[in-house]
């Protein structure tokens, strides 16, 4: 039975994303050939993602024999866990030390960018660390001001709001929106580390745990998470959020989940292996005709309902401001000219503009923007994809990236591709469970490192990095 299943939603998916892949490539008639091949190389990973995802689904809901122990451990109880002799300290330790790094590179990579010594150090650190994030002064004008409906902090209705909310709560302390948004970022990514470990330990042994905390702060775009940016906020809740889901902690999970929904709009995607795993822990209890099936799924229900009340909160803020829930997509789409489209239009699109900037000159836009969301588009697909394909990643982490992916991706103008998919957790996972051989984790790590160095130079120099 699951062999049928498996053959036919395979097949319905594929034809699906054929039908839509068809329909896209009927308006792109006379499109530059490298643009198409581009595009068709997306659809085509992630129709084997879609395979690998309802593959390990389908054996996740309907086993079919006892699975063996392998590489991967069950669940383990909090006192047994803790057996393990978990190295926080060491994980704090590192991340401490690694931002500190951070910083100090920065400031040095700037100095080597702007040609010597150029001001204060405290002016120079918050240039850095905000010289193309243009969104943290919308996030301080919200902070200070909340939502407003006159002159340009009008647009600000298109951040959401606990980011700001968080921002405040530290002003109280720092006396600084820069300084607190700081703040709040270099907490949410030490607790983010210790939570991927935690994590992670749930299903891998601990070196593969600390394999994941690595790559989830030395990916180039992890700089972001030591910007006055979402991302670490963003990553802290989601990993919250997934791990009380794992713990069957759901209405904890949905709270998180719900607070991540406020802080960005991908948050409304954890309901996806929220929903995967509730099946997964439902199908053995409604089997055994459980006397407590009823209150075990309303618990599960209650759960999942939350995590998209974030979004629904933030479409009310809308409506309560500017008198439309949706007033945010139209600013979007007047101001930045984004909408939302299919994400293998992006691919496309994408490198159409490097090949035209590549002859006009405009190199800052091709080095910092275009080549890496390509690098990152491409990249990201076959690391999930080699992961699921090994069987390591779990489904609702599979599922859970391709409906990530297919959202932040489809935007009709993409700036910040790796920014986005940096936060999206499953990524650092995947690249644990293909590093397992220690000469490839030694390959891949430097090859990380090395890019998240020269990122941070285009970042802080010449470059345009969203």
């Amino acid at each position: 039975m699951r062999k049928k299943l498996l053959i036919i939603s395979s097949a319905a998916a594929l034809l699906a994303l054929a039908a839509l892949y068809g329909v896209w490539l009927v308006s792109k008639l006379g499109s530059p050939w490298y643009g198409i091949a581009a595009s068709l190389l997306s659809v085509l990973l992630f129709g084997m993602l879609t395979v690998f995802f309802l593959k390990g689904l389908f054996e996740q809901w309907f086993p079919e024999k006892k699975a063996e122990k392998d590489n991967i451990q069950p669940s383990l109880s909090r006192r047994e866990r803790f057996s393990y002799k978990h190295p926080w300290l060491k994980i704090v330790g590192f991340m401490l030390l690694s931002r500190l790094g951070l910083i100090l590179l920065g400031y040095l990579l700037n100095l080597l960018a702007e040609g010597g010594y150029s001001g204060g150090i405290i002016d120079t650190f918050q240039d850095i660390w905000q010289k193309w994030g243009t969104d943290a002064p919308s996030y301080y004008g919200i902070a200070e001001n909340w939502y407003v409906t006159e002159g340009d902090a009008r647009f600000h209705i298109v951040f959401f709001p606990f980011f700001p909310i968080m921002i405040r709560l530290f002003w109280y302390i720092f006396g600084s929106f820069f300084v607190s948004a700081m703040a709040v970022s270099t907490l949410s990514s030490i607790v983010s580390a210790v939570v991927l470990y935690e994590l992670m330990l749930l299903d891998f042994d601990r070196e593969a745990s600390l394999r994941a905390v690595k790559y989830a702060f030395i990916l180039p775009a992890a700089i972001f998470f030591h910007t006055p940016m979402t991302e670490a906020l963003f990553l802290m809740l989601s990993l919250l959020c997934v791990y009380l889901i794992r713990r069957k902690r759901y209405i904890f999970a949905g709270i998180f989940g719900l607070l991540a929904g406020l802080t960005r709009s991908p948050g409304v995607l954890l309901a996806v292996p929220a929903v995967i795993e509730a099946v997964t822990d439902l199908i053995p209890i409604y089997r055994e005709k459980s006397e407590n099936r009823l209150n075990e799924t309303l618990k599960r229900l209650v759960g999942i309902l939350l995590i998209p009340c974030g979004f629904l909160i933030y479409l009310i803020i809308n409506k309560t401001v500017t008198g439309d829930a949706f007033t945010f997509m139209q600013y979007q789409r007047e101001h930045w000219g984004q909408s939302l489209s299919y994400f293998f239009n992006t691919p496309e699109y994408q490198l159409n503009c490097l090949v035209r900037y590549i002859r006009e000159g405009n190199m800052s836009f091709v080095a910092g923007t275009l080549i890496p969301n390509l690098l990152y588009i491409f990249a990201s697909l076959i690391i999930i994809v080699l992961a699921a394909g090994k069987g390591k990643l779990r489904p609702s982490y599979t599922g859970y990236f391709a409906a990530y992916f297919a959202m932040v991706i489809g935007p009709t103008w993409l700036l910040s591709a790796p920014r986005y998919l940096t936060a999206c957790f499953p990524l650092a996972v995947g690249l644990s469970c293909i590093t397992e051989n220690k000469r490839t984790d030694i390959v891949i790590s430097t090859i990380c490192i090395f890019l998240m160095v020269l990122y941070l130079f285009g970042y802080v120099g010449p470059w345009s990095i969203y």
